[in-house]
């Protein structure tokens, strides 16, 4: 399993935590991974509504269901987007992990309940000095099942 998840890893696929909580989960019980996900955008650029992809410039804090990094020049823009949840796009041990893994270590997903594109929310973020990259979650569609000719 750790190798399968290191392969994935290395891929740069990005996967989908386990559970997730939001505005539309106010119980605070975590939404199962095959709930439905809403995609945005048409053509060759579809993309997951309400999260963004950030890579922050130094390593971050921030535990489990956070929704600020205590920097406030990002809390503010956070806040203005209603992120409720930053998470770590890949949580490994830091002893999986050599020097250019570690940079894996600065990537989150920020999950935000505003109701502004993707695009949009990730440019206001990506402005952050606090900030290498904000992108949003682009979903790849397999087109090509690589079986016959």
């Amino acid at each position: 399993m750790f190798l399968f998840g290191l392969v994935l890893l290395l891929s740069g696929t990005l996967l989908l935590p386990a559970a997730v909580e939001g505005p539309g989960n106010r119980g605070g019980d975590a939404v199962a991974v095959d709930a439905p996900l809403r995609i945005v955008g048409r053509g060759d650029a579809p993309m997951v509504d309400g999260v963004v992809i950030v890579k922050f410039t130094a390593p971050q804090a921030i535990s489990r269901g956070m929704s600020r990094t205590g920097r406030s020049s990002l809390d503010r823009i956070l806040n203005a987007q209603s992120a409720y949840s930053i998470e770590q796009a890949f949580p490994l041990p830091n002893r999986a992990l050599g020097p250019k893994g570690m940079e894996l270590q600065k990537v989150y997903y920020v999950r935000y309940g505003s109701g502004e594109s993707p695009r949009s929310v990730a440019l206001k973020i990506a402005r952050d000095h606090n900030v290498e990259y904000a992108v949003p979650w682009y979903v790849h569609r397999i087109t090509d099942s690589g079986v016959g000719p």
